[in-house]
């Protein structure tokens, strides 16, 4: 729920692989997952510049 990005989350945006990102994996399963750590892992792909829209199997913005 952090602001700041992992050494991981920042690895896997340099290597252009947005979908593995744990914020991903948590959008693709947002029914699992309290509101505020769905939100919070949009906030952070979105303040990334990715296109939420474009990950596999993510939910739709609410």
């Amino acid at each position: 729920m952090s602001a700041k990005g992992t050494d991981g989350f920042v690895m896997l945006l340099e290597r252009n692989m947005p979908e593995l990102t744990g914020e991903a994996i948590v959008l693709r399963h947002a029914p699992q997952f309290g509101a505020e750590v769905v939100a919070a892992a949009r906030r952070r792909l979105e303040a990334a510049d990715i296109d939420i829209a474009t990950l596999p199997g993510a939910t739709p913005t609410e």
